[in-house]
């Protein structure tokens, strides 16, 4: 790439933003941004800062592809649209920020994916690599990717003795040629089917994690996950078979801060990274017996009346919320679920609904809650005992089905209802753009409701 390129940035989100300063930093004169928002205040990310460079805004955005030497590709924008996919056959260069940070990083990366608790491990690792004296070292551990802060935001701070702990999202992975140091593989199964065409899309994506890995790179897989297997058959570097059963094996019957069992299989690859890294036991054990996780990833809010209120906005697909709701087997327990359309199968998550005695009371919300409420009838009918009476009512075992038309009157639903020692746990399983403008706006507002209860 050339500084006097024609460059071409697709999407002014958090990720655009940064790129664009980058680029801008390093004299990079040249560049349109595209956008499909009709002005670049509505652009979400944008910082309050609106550059002065030339601009292709509304529906048309990504017409005219041909006009540009380079194309950087946002994450939201998909990599298979037909109109970035003409301009890659005409011989245009179809880049991302990732792509940029991979080729330009002088140091070592660990990254991350899976269906789920990327974020989670990729945090841990950050925290038990600062907790053991790492972060002493001036610039020496950055943490980014699709964690929130863009990792090109601090490619200038980095030198060869950092260390870059990415979380990587398939939306991230789908065009990269490159692949991390160590590689951690967690579980894979169907998400975003609102952004890929189809299950195999989406694995797909995920390749570029192990396959361009070298000799002595390293790749961790969770062995309990099948397709695991099809991507260790990728890569050239050490593999590493890992399971949540490890965790009792190395640390014994540690307190392990996170919530709930699932949590484990974020433990047990962070340990295996920081082992390779060669971190003391005694350090790890810190961290894992003090830190309680991310924001919105069942998250504590308070205890009122005592009933624990968890916040778990970031579950927007099944396999997450179905981990949330056998995070607490001894209590008993309130679930509000639903949202916005993501293409996702709730048959499993009926079953579980309906498995979990514990699970007293399910409120359900917006535009996916008639098919939550599909998907737990039928399970109910089949794997269940027989109910009685007609609609939302009491199954046999005592399980409640409530329906409400906004997210203030379904938590508030379920602050009348709890009572002493249960547990609420907003876990929607679905997206949350149909009342919210992202899951964190989802999160805070649910705290906030929470809140005002004390």
């Amino acid at each position: 790439m050339q500084k006097t390129d024609k460059i071409a940035i697709l999407g002014y989100g958090t990720e655009g933003v940064a790129l664009y300063e980058y680029l801008n930093a390093h004299g990079f004169k040249d560049i349109t941004i595209c956008d499909q928002k009709e002005s670049l205040e509505d652009a979400e990310g944008k910082g309050g800062k609106v550059p002065k460079v030339k601009l292709r805004l509304g529906k048309n955005y990504l017409k005219n592809l041909s006009d540009f030497d380079v194309i950087f590709r946002s994450p939201g924008i998909k990599y298979l649209d037909p109109e970035i996919q003409k301009a890659k056959k005409s011989g245009i260069e179809i880049s991302s920020a990732t792509k940029l940070f991979f080729e330009k990083c002088p140091c070592k990366i660990i990254g991350v994916t899976g269906t789920k608790g990327k974020g989670t491990t990729a945090t841990l690792i950050t925290k038990i690599l600062e907790n053991a004296g790492n972060s002493g070292k001036k610039n020496s551990i950055f943490l980014g990717g699709n964690i929130g802060v863009p990792a090109i935001e601090f490619l200038d701070k980095l030198n060869k003795n950092s260390i870059v702990i990415l979380e990587l999202s398939s939306f991230q992975m789908q065009d990269l040629d490159m692949s991390p140091h160590i590689s951690i593989v967690l579980n894979t199964t169907s998400d975003h089917m609102d952004y890929h065409k189809n299950v195999a899309e989406y694995l797909k994506a995920k390749e570029a994690i192990v396959k361009y890995q070298k000799k002595d790179d390293y790749a961790i897989f969770n062995k309990d996950y099948p397709y695991n297997k099809r991507y260790a058959k990728l890569t050239k570097a050490k593999k590493i078979f890992i399971s949540a059963k490890d965790v009792k094996k190395k640390f014994g019957d540690i307190k392990i801060a996170l919530p709930g069992p699932h949590n484990l299989e974020n433990v047990a690859p962070a340990a295996k990274v920081c082992e390779i890294l060669k971190v003391p036991k005694n350090r790890m054990i810190k961290t894992l017996e003090t830190w309680h996780g991310l924001e919105h990833r069942l998250e504590f809010v308070e205890e009122i009346n005592g009933v624990k209120y968890y916040n778990d906005s970031f579950s927007t697909n099944p396999p997450s919320t179905i981990a949330a709701i056998k995070s607490f087997p001894e209590n008993n327990m309130i679930l509000i679920a639903g949202g916005s359309e993501k293409f996702s199968d709730f048959t499993e998550l009926g079953k579980e609904i309906v498995a979990q005695k514990n699970l007293k009371v399910v409120i359900l919300i917006g535009q996916m809650a008639d098919r939550i409420e599909e998907a737990i009838l039928k399970a109910e009918k089949k794997y269940g005992e027989k109910k009685s009476g007609k609609g939302f009512e009491k199954f046999p075992r005592i399980l409640l089905l409530i329906r409400r038309d906004n997210f203030d009157d379904a938590v508030f639903e379920a602050y009348i209802r709890a009572k002493s020692g249960w547990v609420v746990t907003m876990s929607p399983a679905a997206a949350s753009f149909d009342m919210f403008k992202n899951y964190k706006e989802r999160g805070k507002k649910f705290k906030e409701i929470v809140r005002s209860f004390r």
